[in-house]
């Protein structure tokens, strides 16, 4: 009787953890089609140069050469990015007729990109009507891309889960909560549903990972060598930032022979990883030495996106915390539209607290879970993969202005793995799951919130009234070029502080169609003049 219970619970819990992984990856899903049908095109980080390099090689003229910025097309520095999330794009979108883009891209020369200013005037690009259902020409290319993005997240949640799982020897509930943390986080719906190479580099920089922490508890044959190996090599074609895994999997290798004490691992594994990964990707490092005399093209990179001067010391960096934590928990737009405080109220603490007491959870788990002697190798590697992201993102924010922390995004999985076990070891066994579920559920709430109560919101256009519904309080009759009218204003409010904030809802009307960009200025004056 008793090994009938046993095998009903064991039974209970493998079904329990299979539909949570089917609805968690679900939920994920449609989430971001949300998100990629909310978000207003181009109005992600970088989704405008993204996009251009795709059209550009869809467009059959080859990948971009970076060179003086004056000569750089609108792909601008991203079309020195490692190229294989824009040649699967534009394999994706070819078959599409995209010449309408020049009229879809109608610049916003005043956008405030970086910054949250009293105006909101966030939207990158002008939106029409070109951009509604149904999708067609460049909208429709870029909808497509977005569905491949979300696509490719959906792996990285799914492999995210099979980390944790890895991890922790597939012990509890743990796993699942970490895959919603994962698949729920505001921040990663919204760029994993954009045009954005970050997509593909999760997802490889998440399987990597997750086959290094495999492979150093069991004996690897040639074959899953040459699985790694392609993995890194198709790493190394999306993102540089990716290349941090190359040394992991050097130490994987380093560490299995020395178990094993076995030449023919060391050098028969270390070479079938060498050799796939470079053959796979060696072309684009000798192509940037060719070009620009830097297997990386860094330099190339720089000369286009700029370079800090003066380049900034360790203390100054260190003041750049708040927009890294904001970019990495929730900064929409081009990081100028942020999530509302409460959220950043909840979740940084939270976060910062699991990380705090991940040696605590460490011990604690190895404790109660009695788990072998591999728990402890597995974790290290799992821990060091985010922290030579962190160092790699450290050194490039030194060079340029990229304090974002969704650049760590590739070492997701990891961060959200050592959160959910610093927060589980601090509760008690009886509410273990608490805290873990805590933070799981405000990013859930957050996200399904985000797009209709924070993103909508920021790019909806002004209200368009009838002549007979217009009641400003001061009625004007001042025209602007024959085209435009101001009919009026409402002073929001009377009385303002030095450095201070004054609200004007303006009433407008266009005489004419416009073929003229007018550009609004607003200047206060004091009653003297």
């Amino acid at each position: 009787m008793r090994s009938d219970e046993a095998q009903a619970s064991v039974n209970s819990a493998a079904f329990i953890k299979r539909w949570g992984m089917v609805l968690i990856l679900g939920g994920y899903l449609l989430l971001g089609f949300v998100y990629s049908l909310t978000v207003p095109l181009f109005e992600a980080p970088d989704e405008l140069y993204h996009y251009a390099f795709v059209k550009h090689l869809a467009d059959g003229h080859g990948l971009p050469v970076l060179r003086s910025p004056g000569l750089i097309g609108l792909w601008r520095q991203e079309g020195g990015q490692p190229p294989l999330y824009y040649i699967l794009g534009a394999l994706l979108t070819r078959w599409i007729d995209t010449r309408d883009a020049s009229r879809v891209i109608w610049r916003n020369p005043h956008a405030d990109v970086g910054r949250v200013t009293p105006d909101r005037n966030v939207n990158i690009i002008v939106h029409t009507s070109r951009e509604h259902f149904p999708f067609r020409g460049t909208v429709l290319a870029v909808h497509l891309l977005r569905i491949f993005s979300v696509a490719l997240g959906a792996l990285a949640v799914w492999r995210g889960y099979k980390l944790a799982c890895e991890v922790l020897s597939q012990r509890g509930a743990l796993p699942l909560y970490v895959m919603a943390m994962i698949a729920f986080q505001p921040m990663f719906l919204f760029i994993t549903s954009s045009v954005n190479n970050d997509a593909l580099a999760i997802f490889l920089g998440t399987f990597a990972l997750e086959l290094i922490v495999r492979y150093v508890s069991r004996v690897p044959t040639m074959a899953h060598w040459a699985l790694l190996g392609l993995v890194l090599g198709m790493g190394a074609l999306s993102k540089l930032s990716l290349l941090g895994l190359v040394p992991l999997a050097g130490l994987s290798v380093l560490l299995i022979a020395w178990r094993q004490r076995s030449w023919r691992t060391l050098l028969g594994g270390g070479g079938i990883l060498l050799f796939i990964s470079l053959g796979l990707s060696g072309w684009w490092f000798y192509r940037n030495w060719s070009l620009y005399k830097d297997p990386l093209g860094l330099r190339a990179f720089l000369s286009v996106i700029g370079k800090r001067y003066p380049q900034p010391n360790w203390w100054q960096l260190l003041g750049e915390w708040h927009p890294f934590i904001m970019s990495f928990w929730g900064f929409f737009g081009w990081l100028n539209v942020p999530a509302p405080s409460w959220y950043y109220v909840l979740v940084v603490p939270l976060g910062g607290l699991g990380i705090l007491a991940l040696p605590w959870g460490i011990w604690k788990w190895h404790r109660i879970c009695r788990v072998n002697s591999h728990f402890i190798c597995k974790l290290t590697f799992a821990v060091l993969w985010p922290i030579l992201l962190f160092a790699s993102l450290w050194r490039w924010t030194s060079l340029t202005p990229a304090t974002q922390g969704r650049l760590l995004f590739p070492g997701i999985a990891a961060l959200m793995l050592c959160i959910a076990l610093g927060l589980w070891g601090l509760m008690p066994q009886r509410w273990q799951y608490g805290a873990v579920a805590l933070l799981g559920g405000v990013a859930l709430v957050a996200s399904l919130l985000f797009p209709f109560l924070v993103i909508a919101p920021a790019y909806r256009p002004p209200r368009l009234l009838e002549r007979g519904a217009l009641a400003p309080q001061v009625h004007l009759d001042a025209t602007f070029g024959d085209g435009i009218r101001l009919l009026g204003y409402d002073l929001l409010q009377r009385e303002t502080k030095p450095g201070g904030e004054v609200a004007l809802r303006l009433y407008w009307e266009c005489l004419r169609p416009l073929k003229e960009n007018y550009s609004l200025f607003i200047h206060l004056e004091r009653p003297a003049g």
